[in-house]
């Protein structure tokens, strides 16, 4: 082969100082890899100390309601009744059963009807019997089965 023969090589193109130099993009014509065939179960976890199990699961066991087959919580609907007929206006019901939010809505709405109670006092029994009304509701659903914990989970 002569030189004449070979291929010259194209020369660059001019570039403003600080422009980068120009790399064509991959071949079009280029397949695709083959795509990854998708597990059928997800992989074992690496660790069995790092395996989260519920509140519900005892020994590997989930208590099931024996007539709707429903989990159930591991709180009692017993105490949550005692704890909201006894001391339900510090939300101590609600805080068993892990609802927070509503224990502390129970707390600030006391907290209210003692200062309102203080600075106008002929309006106070009307919050009095509101408060009072709103926990004994509480204690009738928690005595009867109606409500639930902080996960959905009815109240054995």
């Amino acid at each position: 082969m002569s030189s004449a023969e070979l291929p010259r090589p194209v020369p660059e193109p001019e570039r403003e100082p600080g422009q980068e130099a120009y790399t064509p993009y991959p071949a079009w014509d280029e397949p695709d890899p083959a795509p990854a065939e998708q597990p059928s179960s997800p992989p074992p976890p690496a660790d069995p100390a790092m395996v989260v199990v519920p509140h519900h699961v005892v020994s590997g066991k989930v208590h099931l309601d024996p007539h709707t087959g429903e989990a159930l919580s591991p709180h009692s609907r017993w105490v949550a009744a005692f704890l909201q007929l006894f001391l339900g206006g510090i939300g101590a019901g609600r805080f068993y059963i892990g609802d927070r939010r509503t224990g502390f809505k129970a707390m600030l709405v006391l907290l209210l009807c003692i200062v309102l109670s203080v600075l106008q006092p002929p309006f106070f029994w009307v919050l009095w019997i509101a408060f009072g009304l709103w926990c004994f509701a509480d204690f009738i659903m928690m005595i009867s089965g109606n409500m639930r914990d902080h996960e959905g989970r009815k109240l054995h």
